[in-house]
């Protein structure tokens, strides 16, 4: 029998967006998740994650981060 995950299970905290600290964090993670999906030579999850990665910068410098 298929049962949900806990992540599944879990509501969405729908319209929130990380703070500038919290999207320049998700990007560090995110672009070090890309790295080692290049470096194990999975090039379409690094991309994936790169384009996470991205959107977080972008996120982040709306916020005023450097």
């Amino acid at each position: 029998m298929n049962h949900p995950s806990p992540q599944a299970a879990r509501p969405r905290r729908a319209g929130r967006r990380p703070n500038g600290p919290e999207a320049r964090r998700a990007y560090e993670r995110y672009l070090e998740l890309a790295r080692g999906e290049e470096r194990s030579g999975h090039r379409i999850e690094a991309e994936r994650f790169y384009q996470f990665a991205e959107h977080y910068l972008r996120v982040s410098k709306e916020a005023g981060e450097p």
